[in-house]
């Protein structure tokens, strides 16, 4: 038990850490390493299949759309009488509202069309995404939730490999359209880490708390 404690909070610990360094490193008005390079990369993804998948990616991880499918899920786990797994989703959605505060305190802004291709022209700042940051939200509590409330192995990884592939479907999209840069993705998708980690951790204190069995996995 005790060993287990302390894996979780070293876990905890160096995601937390690796999201504010590169959150520090992303602030203010400067191009990170590599990012023009592995940009320009990502959109020479050959085509057509590139521009499809480039599409979708950016469909599936706005947020009128990952608010309505939460909605969905929540309202199914609500009538089958999992109150903490909907909590889960619920926080999860709730928490993609901090994305406006975190990009005006890092005030980094978006790839501009001298250094990349762009052809989504967003007047907001850069880091870190919204799209990645919701989507591994969304998505990541989803594939939490399903290895909490399937009996079936199958079934439960057959979601964890859909939400994996449209998190990475998410960020493909936004690097590929020049929404973003590729270390914006990846900011979103740290901060959406921690956010998720600390959403489950507190729910399951919670319910250990409230003399509920804490949700394993």
């Amino acid at each position: 038990m005790i060993r287990a404690r302390t894996e979780v909070l070293w876990t905890a610990t160096a995601l937390l850490g690796s999201t504010v360094v590169l959150s520090i490193a992303a602030a203010g008005d400067n191009v990170l390493l590599g990012d023009r390079a592995f940009a320009r990369f990502v959109q020479d993804a050959p085509q057509p299949p590139a521009r499809w998948l480039a599409d979708f990616g950016n469909w599936i991880g706005s947020g009128r759309v990952g608010s309505v499918i939460s909605a969905v899920v929540i309202v199914v786990l609500l009538v089958a009488r999992r109150p903490w797994a909907a909590a889960i989703l619920l926080l999860a959605a709730f928490a993609r509202s901090l994305n406006g505060p975190l990009k005006e305190l890092i005030d980094s802004p978006r790839p501009t069309p001298e250094l990349v291709r762009v052809t989504e022209i967003r007047d907001t700042l850069g880091f870190p995404s919204g799209h990645a940051m919701g989507s591994l939200l969304g998505f990541g509590a989803l594939a939490i939730v399903a290895t909490r409330v399937l009996p079936d192995p199958q079934k439960q990884r057959a979601i964890q490999f859909t939400c994996a592939t449209l998190i990475l479907l998410v960020g493909f999209g936004r690097i590929y359209t020049g929404a973003h840069w590729p270390t914006d993705v990846l900011g979103g998708y740290l901060w959406g880490a921690a956010l998720l980690w600390a959403i489950v951790f507190a729910v399951d204190r919670t319910r250990s708390a409230r003399g509920g069995r804490a949700l394993a996995g």
